[in-house]
């Protein structure tokens, strides 16, 4: 697994303070997975940014964990 270091994360997002995981269902999406943390499925690219062992950002599997930045 690769892991974004921390000192990325201010050009992932704004205020950068850390980040959360979230553990992928099925059906889930990283459009769905933004909407849910963020409230735009628009900012889906901050997941894929922080999460860089995502080769192709249509395919996410149930279970895999993602690390989701979290800004101020």
């Amino acid at each position: 697994m690769v892991t974004v270091p921390v000192i990325y994360g201010p050009l992932i997002v704004p205020g950068y303070i850390g980040y959360r995981e979230h553990a992928v269902v099925r059906g889930e999406t990283l459009s769905a997975i933004a909407l849910a943390h963020y409230g735009d499925s628009r900012l889906y690219r901050r997941v894929l940014r922080a999460n860089p062992q995502l080769a192709d950002p249509d395919v996410i599997v149930p279970g895999q964990v993602l690390r989701i930045p979290i800004g101020a």
